[in-house]
């Protein structure tokens, strides 16, 4: 679920002094936000990741934010795990004015119209994924 300025830049190149601060001060509002976000901080992008176990991890880049959630949750705990990504969309939107786009639907996102059919999505694939690729 990528949000974006519209240009692509993903890690092509060392973040500069004014993006790293940026990027940082985005990273800090998310921390703030959500103390179970670690950071972890390379040359080329600013990377959260929850401690527990929700599989949420976002990506900053210059230019976009990835935020990507591990397929292990059904029912009431995917839509509790795309609650928590829901508040970190506000958070990106209101510190960079990015749009919110979910590549899955192909489509920008409506934050106020659209968790039920993102969660919808997201439950059904991971129960395929289940389903296909059931554990040992």
């Amino acid at each position: 679920m990528p949000t974006s300025s519209g240009s692509w830049n993903r890690g092509t190149s060392p973040l500069s002094p004014a993006a790293r601060t940026r990027l940082e001060q985005i990273a800090d509002h998310l921390q703030a936000h959500d103390p179970q976000l670690e950071r972890v901080i390379t040359e080329r992008y600013i990377e959260l990741t929850r401690a527990d176990d929700a599989g949420i991890q976002v990506s900053l880049f210059p230019d976009e934010a990835a935020v990507a959630i591990a397929y292990w949750h059904t029912g009431p705990a995917a839509r509790a795990v795309m609650q928590i990504v829901w508040t970190y969309l506000v958070i990106l939107e209101q510190e960079t004015g990015w749009e919110v786009y979910g590549e899955q639907l192909d489509r920008s996102l409506n934050r106020s119209q659209d968790l039920d059919e993102v969660t919808g999505w997201y439950a059904d694939l991971t129960a395929r994924l289940h389903k296909r690729f059931p554990e040992p």
